[in-house]
């Protein structure tokens, strides 16, 4: 979680709600005090908690994302992209972390293109946070040393990490972005199966959140609710992506199954075949998201409490107790 102040105007921290929608709340040394005391009061009596996670463009939450795709999607994904946790470069010379997950803004012209690394809680050697002036360094060098150095070589570059909490909002991040995108698409993104948007996902993260676009009669077929037909529409060419086709294959016809057989839509069904009408069991990485959001609600009051003032610390403590005992069982 980043629990830093933020030094470019790109990172921010958001208050997540329980249904994963947010709100900003910017680093703006500006910002009244009254202002976000209330925004902080206001949230913890409609809701009963808050959970500040910190992330570059969160907009609206994590995207309309079933909690069991978001919990199952590390698994899904990491065969195929596998997780590296220093800043490296792709082969078109743009800086990535994470499973593939952009930390470039160069493309947009942007005069800070290390603002998207500067929102993850990078970490020293002895674990301590990097500054933002270490982060800045360590994104110029290898940017700089592509293309003589890229990929996993970039590895000896730097020393800064990710640790697990930073992958995995490294990862969330990623895919609240291409959630907002997708949902322009899907008219049914946030009610359709779950094994659906896993697959859609998928797609998206090999090809990009735009791939609708052209995959005209794929996304028709999603719309009508038509998930075999989609799933016959779903390969796409590149190198080394049998394995993710037939993976998404596999969930866009267990979704087929879902609304066939009238099961449910929320639930999980990959890595299993839905007509067993078996979910899929929470692995690790339900285990790794509901510890994050928790050490994530107690470390994060803290920080917004730490910064806004000793009133906010007080009644978010209280509200976070039931969370944080369950946090460190």
């Amino acid at each position: 979680m980043n629990l830093s102040p933020a030094s470019t105007p790109a990172a921010r921290s958001w208050l997540i709600t329980p249904d994963l929608r947010a709100i900003p709340l910017p680093h703006s040394p500006g910002l009244p005090h009254a202002q976000v005391l209330r925004l902080a009061q206001r949230r913890m009596a409609v809701m009963g908690r808050v959970v500040v996670m910190g992330g570059a463009e969160l907009v609206g939450g994590i995207g309309g994302i079933q909690p069991t795709v978001l919990e199952a999607w590390q698994a899904y994904n990491k065969p195929f992209e596998g997780i590296e946790k220093f800043l490296y470069t792709d082969a078109i010379g743009l800086v990535t972390t994470g499973m593939g997950d952009l930390v470039d803004g160069s493309q947009s012209g942007s005069s800070s293109p290390w603002a998207p690394a500067l929102a993850l809680p990078w970490r020293n050697p002895d674990g301590s946070l990097a500054s933002a002036d270490d982060v800045i360094a360590a994104w110029q060098k290898v940017k700089a040393a592509w293309p003589g150095v890229q990929s996993t070589n970039c590895a000896s570059l730097t020393t800064i990490r990710l640790d697990d909490a930073g992958v995995q909002q490294a990862v969330t991040t990623t895919l609240a972005a291409d959630a907002k995108i997708l949902s322009t698409y899907f008219s049914n993104w946030t009610t359709m199966p779950a094994d659906a948007q896993l697959a859609i996902l998928s797609m998206a993260w090999a090809m990009g959140a735009g791939f609708p676009k052209t995959f005209t009669q794929f996304t028709a077929d999603i719309n009508a609710g038509n998930y075999t037909a989609a799933a016959a529409q779903s390969g796409f060419q590149g190198v080394g992506v049998a394995k993710r086709i037939a993976a998404d294959k596999l969930a866009l016809n267990n979704a087929q199954v879902v609304v066939d057989q009238g099961l449910d839509p929320t639930a999980l069904y990959w890595p299993n075949d839905a007509s067993s009408g078996v979910a899929s069991e929470p692995g690790a990485g339900s285990g790794i998201w509901g510890l994050l959001v928790g050490l994530g609600a107690v470390a994060g009051a803290v920080y917004v409490a730490r910064r806004y003032g000793p009133e906010i610390l007080e009644g978010i403590e209280a509200q976070l107790e039931p969370m944080r005992r369950r946090a460190v069982a």
